[in-house]
């Protein structure tokens, strides 16, 4: 019988070990594009821990109860910390996002103790972390694009509520995606976040206070964000 654990344990053990984070899949991108030296590479902000939302309670926004990581008995966790810190590693290591973007296929590919879902959602936070920060400062092309709809796409369809995270990225693929497809990534993360974080329609966070306002502002952008899509 598997061993449970509270959120705040789970969290609390996986920070340690890791030190530190159905749509369409795009076609897989293979142009080279180096990362900025010395450019911040995270869409996300420095004030978050990228770890809060892997080790939630799935069940809870809608992911099947069997990829419920704080259900993961003692050897499943320790096998979660080891592919997440394994795949950031070999994410970080890559000189371009393409190179990465070919690295994570290849991962997720092959067989694996850890549910797909929560080995899927780390190669997102990967790519996300490491590679894909410099889009917001310039015109991504469309292979840029393209991979950021297959990343933001595996965070949508596992329930992903960290809405700081895909908010960027639905900011980015406005214009590429149709409208349709991103009323239904932002309806399914506003529904996540709020479901796995307590936000109630005042904006308390009960669980994770030191993220509270982080997400409800990107909640109010994800909003005015549909809110735009449908006036069109």
């Amino acid at each position: 019988m598997p061993i449970r654990f509270s959120h705040a344990a789970v969290l609390g053990v996986l920070i340690l070990l890791l030190g530190g984070l159905g749509c369409a899949r795009e076609e897989s991108a293979q142009e080279n594009d180096p990362k900025p030296a010395g450019e911040s590479v995270s869409l996300v902000s420095d004030t978050l821990d990228n770890t809060s939302m892997r080790f939630s309670t799935a069940s809870e926004y809608g992911a099947p109860a069997e990829y419920d990581s704080a259900s993961l008995g003692s050897d499943g966790v320790s096998a979660l910390a080891k592919f997440s810190r394994d795949i950031d590693s070999l994410v970080h290591a890559a000189p371009t996002w393409s190179e990465a973007d070919q690295i994570i296929r290849s991962q997720l590919s092959e067989s694996s103790s850890v549910p797909q879902p929560l080995r899927e959602q780390q190669a997102a936070h990967a790519m996300f972390h490491n590679h894909f920060g410099a889009l917001k400062n310039k015109a991504p092309s469309e292979k840029e694009l393209n991979a950021l709809g297959y990343y933001t796409t595996l965070l949508v369809d596992n329930r992903s509520p960290e809405s700081w995270l895909i908010h960027p990225a639905l900011d980015l693929l406005s214009g590429h995606w149709p409208d349709e497809r991103m009323l239904a990534a932002i309806d399914t993360t506003l529904k996540a976040s709020r479901r796995a974080y307590s936000v109630n329609p005042d904006g308390v966070e009960r669980h994770i206070p030191d993220v509270h306002s982080e997400i409800q502002t990107a909640n109010e952008k994800l909003t005015r964000l549909r809110a735009n899509l449908r006036r069109e």
